[in-house]
């Protein structure tokens, strides 16, 4: 098992990306079950320089938190999410996969294709197959970059939609965005008022500060 040890963490940490469990066994010709294996490698490293982290489906090593201001020089950007760019996102975080016309049936507003544009440009989202009615239009997803850039480890460590606002990422007048309810009327012929969208502003929150590699 030490030898399979070795190989594991060797093989992730050459990685410069997450990497999954199946590629991990099919790398290394493994046939056993290598999730407790993983499990205790990530605790093994919780405490040092580096950790081991599940990013989305995939696990890969990167810097402790605590140390990565020795790694980047930070400087303030002064580029912000357009207010749109943020609920567009919000939206396809907590309903994906979904389609672009269910993204303004929630907001209520036609958005601009630059926004999509632009979140794949930074490989936050990617499409996901298409969803099975007339048009067969484009189902968005996260990948495991947004995971990664926001330090959410998985989906399930998105925050509630009150925490979202009190952080000032979302107003309180936007009551459009049900986070806890999918719309049921999202195929429904609605009337959408239009709406400029640009992303000129580009960080919000976490991304005030965005780290730049010197």
């Amino acid at each position: 098992m030490n030898d399979t040890l070795h190989k594991v963490e060797a093989l992730i940490f050459a990685s410069n990306k997450p990497i999954k469990e199946n590629e991990i066994k099919k790398r290394l010709d493994i046939n056993e079950d290598i999730s407790q294996l993983l499990n205790s490698l990530s605790e093994n490293y919780s405490e040092r320089g580096i950790n081991l982290k599940k990013i989305g489906n995939g696990w890969m090593f990167v810097t402790n938190d605590t140390l990565s201001d020795l790694f980047h020089e930070k400087k303030e950007v002064k580029k912000k999410l357009s207010k749109q760019a943020i609920e567009t996102l919000s939206i396809i975080a907590y309903h994906q996969p979904i389609t672009k016309a269910e993204i303004e049936g929630i907001r209520g507003v036609v958005i601009g294709q630059g926004i999509l544009d632009t979140f794949m440009e930074l490989n936050w989202i990617q499409p996901g197959g298409r969803k099975e009615v007339p048009g067969r239009p484009i189902l968005w997803n996260t990948t495991d970059d947004f995971l990664l850039h926001f330090g959410l480890g998985t989906l399930d460590n998105l925050p509630g939609i009150e925490e979202l606002r009190s952080s000032g990422i979302l107003n309180e007048n936007f009551s459009s965005l049900n986070i806890e309810e999918v719309s049921e009327n999202l195929d429904q012929d609605v009337v959408l008022e239009e709406e400029e969208e640009n992303l000129d502003d580009f960080s919000q929150s976490q991304l005030d500060n965005t780290p730049n590699d010197t």
